[in-house]
């Protein structure tokens, strides 16, 4: 595509930033629920869609922060930053930290303990992650890998940001942008119907 290996990779390294920080955002309201916390939210009187949005809100703003300073790395590898591509990936990057955090918000509604929250994500997430195409292109692999990579919702977050940084990708941008709209309202209706079941 006229650019190197690590001019193609480099959306992926973004996109695992935002994909890590935003997926941990859950960890906070499984925190919230071991320390006691939570009890004080749900008596409280606030609605538990707007709990969830807040969270939400919060994970993507750790998400995107966490981004955009690997974002600003992009001379190093030789990938412009022209204020058209950067106004791109803020605005992907926003999508997609959003989406990615109802998922781990949906997990921290359904997780109860601390300890329990790492190890089902990193079960979750590395998969996810993987057959994304951020490290390697999906075009070429064993069928069953581009099967999985169609079903995996971080494979549209990773490429729409290398369409937005690098200018190609495998899917149009309209596309990758459904997808992760699609997944964050199931994720979020999910949140809000699990949230405060345990108590």
């Amino acid at each position: 595509g006229g650019f190197n290996y690590l001019q193609f990779v480099f959306p992926g390294i973004v996109s695992m930033t935002v994909l890590f920080a935003a997926i941990n955002s859950g960890l906070s309201l499984v925190w919230d629920k071991e320390f006691g916390f939570f009890k004080e939210i749900l008596i409280s009187p606030v609605s538990r869609p707007a709990i969830v949005t807040g969270k939400i809100i919060a994970g993507s703003t750790t998400a995107i922060i966490q981004g955009m300073v690997v974002l600003l790395l992009a001379p190093l590898v030789g990938v412009s930053l022209a204020p058209l591509v950067l106004a791109k990936s803020l605005a992907y990057m926003l999508v997609m930290a959003i989406s990615l955090s109802s998922v781990g918000i949906l997990f921290g509604a359904r997780i109860s303990t601390f300890h329990s929250y790492p190890l089902v994500m990193n079960f979750v997430v590395m998969p996810m992650f993987l057959l994304s195409g951020a490290m390697f292109p999906l075009h070429g692999v064993p069928r069953w890998m581009e099967v999985l990579a169609l079903w995996n919702p971080v494979s549209y977050g990773v490429d729409i940001m290398r369409v937005a940084i690098t200018g190609h990708g495998l899917f149009s941008p309209g596309v990758s942008l459904g997808i992760l709209g699609a997944m964050t309202v199931v994720m979020g209706l999910g949140a809000m119907c699990f949230l405060g079941r345990d108590y």
